[in-house]
């Protein structure tokens, strides 16, 4: 059976499981796999040292959080963009900059050519728009699934 993780490898871990968890400036910390037994690793700290055992099971491999609003030129400016806004800011508490992204699209294609080029990168996405259980706006629900579950890159 193939492991989870390899020795030197990038992880995300929940600050509340490192000593001193309460100082980081986020919630997940991005670390470096240091030693790995049965189902358990030891990850680089911050300062350099090295923490207790931590389960697998609590520990990612990769995160990233993308945030879609999907605008329309009669509420974006009072609803929709303080709300992706809110949604961006409160993603900064959980993760770097780095790994969050929020875009603005106004038609499926824009969406399906940004995200065949960049879906890897995200584990989380946050779709912010009018809508119903059916619709958001412009796009059935079940369309704008298939844009993001197509992975050509997979």
């Amino acid at each position: 059976m193939p492991k989870k993780f390899k020795i030197d490898e990038t992880c995300f871990v929940p600050t509340s499981l490192l000593p001193d968890g309460d100082k980081y400036p986020v919630s997940v910390y991005r670390s470096k796999i240091i030693e790995i037994k049965n189902k358990s690793v030891k990850v680089q700290l911050r300062d350099g040292r090295v923490s207790d055992w931590l389960t697998t099971s609590k520990v990612s491999k990769h995160l990233g959080i993308l945030i879609i609003n999907i605008g329309d030129f009669s509420t974006e400016d009072t609803l929709l963009d303080p709300l992706a806004k809110s949604i961006l800011q409160f993603s900064r508490l959980l993760l770097e900059d780095d790994y969050i992204t929020m875009i603005k699209v106004r038609s499926l294609d824009e969406l399906s050519v940004w995200w065949d080029k960049n879906q890897l990168a995200y584990s989380h996405v946050v779709i912010i728009g009018h809508g119903s259980s059916q619709s958001i706006l412009f796009v059935y629900a079940a369309k704008l699934v298939e844009i993001l579950l197509h992975a050509p890159f997979l």
